[in-house]
Formats: C-alpha cells, sequence, structure tokens
C-alpha cells in the first residue's frame, strides 16, 4: 500500500466538496487503497482548521460529519 502525507488544504478542499483530486486522494485513503500519514502538527493543524465554522459554511457535511471523516482518516 502506498503511502501519502495529505496536505490542509486537500483535505479541507474534500471537505467542501470540490470535485477532482481532493476528493479522490480521501476516498482511496477510506478505501484502504493509501495510506495516510501524519505527525503531531499535521494532526493538530487538521483540527484547527476543521473546528473553524467560517470557513465550513458551505460544506455538504456537516460538524459531526467532518469530525467523523477525520477520525476515519
Amino acid at each position: 500500500m502506498d503511502r501519502v502525507v495529505i496536505d490542509t488544504n486537500v483535505f479541507a478542499g474534500a471537505l467542501l466538496g470540490s470535485t477532482g483530486y481532493n476528493r479522490r486522494v480521501i476516498r482511496a485513503c477510506l478505501s484502504r487503497r493509501l495510506k495516510p500519514l501524519m505527525g503531531q502538527a499535521l494532526f493538530l493543524e487538521y483540527e484547527d482548521v476543521l473546528s473553524r465554522s467560517a470557513i465550513f459554511r458551505t460544506s455538504p457535511l456537516s460538524r459531526q460529519e467532518r469530525q467523523e471523516l477525520f477520525a476515519a482518516s
């Protein structure tokens, strides 16, 4: 299995509903075709960005759904 570090912009873009590569990368991780890697600093950055409701006003996912996705990846 290939390993990948997912930039915060890619993760947030997928959650905002952008089509294309952002979603493909996240789907590949969720289907276990890719193994996401992250260190403590990246984990904290994801957590911080996901908690910013202003960024995700137009997201098709609720805050709870975003948190569940974050926990799964």
